[in-house]
């Protein structure tokens, strides 16, 4: 009998009544066929996990053949009050297919506010953009599998209050036009032109008299 064999649950392509019964038939398989059978996952079950029901198609492409230069003229035009209009956006995705995890990347995320008269000592500390800011900002690695491409990088705002009577700290949002799953049809995945947002910054911004701080003070913002 071949003592080999110290492995169970795993699906051959070759007779197992030859494997026991043969001394020399291990010796006579090749390596990659014996590396192949070894690497099958098997689940605690002891069977093989079940094959998704839905693949990648072989090629993911735009499907209106969107000129580079367009999209990214877009981005740059994407900050306009009101540019988005009816385009097709994030939140018209079925859920299922809406999966974003954010992951700190860069920058401190504790809030902090500017000195009254910043001085020497700060700006040794604090030398980019996004620390020295009034209303500073982190970036983030923004991560869905369900998206082409899969990671962006987005911001998150560190400080709601900038320490600044009447201001509140809002992010500054950009639209990119990224490729995402809609459905599934015929077991391949269908992707779909989407404006996505992301976060670019933040900004200290008045609040309106009609959204100001109630007895409470706590700040509020539309």
């Amino acid at each position: 009998m071949c003592t080999h064999l110290n492995f169970i649950s795993v699906y051959f392509t070759i007779n197992a009544h030859d494997l026991k019964t043969c001394n020399c038939y291990w010796e006579k398989v090749p390596k990659v066929v014996i590396a192949t059978l070894v690497s099958v996952p098997v689940s605690s079950s002891g069977t093989p996990p079940r094959t998704p029901q839905c693949r990648e198609p072989e090629v993911v492409v735009p499907n209106n053949g969107d000129d580079i230069y367009q999209l990214m003229a877009d981005i740059t035009f994407s900050g306009l009050p009101g540019w988005i209009g009816d385009a097709e956006t994030l939140d018209r995705i079925p859920d299922q297919y809406k999966n974003r995890t954010l992951t700190h990347y860069f920058g401190n995320q504790n809030c902090h506010r500017l000195p009254a008269s910043p001085r020497n000592s700060f700006r040794r500390h604090r030398n980019t953009l996004n620390e020295l800011a009034v209303c500073g900002w982190s970036y983030f690695r923004n991560v869905d599998n369900n998206r082409r491409p899969r990671v962006l990088l987005d911001t998150v705002c560190s400080c709601i209050d900038p320490g600044i009577p009447d201001l509140i700290c809002e992010p500054i949002t950009r639209y990119v036009k990224v490729l995402r799953r809609v459905e599934c049809q015929n077991g391949v995945y269908v992707y779909r032109n989407v404006f996505e947002p992301v976060h670019v910054g933040c900004v200290a911004v008045a609040i309106p008299p009609s959204v100001r701080a109630g007895d409470d003070g706590v700040r509020m913002a539309q």
